[in-house]
């Protein structure tokens, strides 16, 4: 548990905030987050997503 508020802190806080949302997604059970269940977590979360960047995470690690 103490790892998920890690990583909703990460979300408004850090540069790494889009790999933390593709990260609670996984943990939450979506075993391929596409990038627009990356965008729609961090928009709740309080964050704001760089689309570009959350494509490239996302294309990054399809398949793995």
């Amino acid at each position: 548990m103490e790892c998920v508020h890690f990583l909703l802190l990460i979300l408004k806080k850090s540069k790494m905030r889009h790999v933390a949302a593709y990260a609670l997604l996984v943990l939450g059970g979506n075993d391929s987050p596409s990038a627009a269940d990356v965008t729609k977590l961090l928009t709740e979360s309080g964050a704001t997503a760089d689309e570009g960047q959350v494509a490239k995470l996302c294309a990054a690690l399809e398949g793995k």
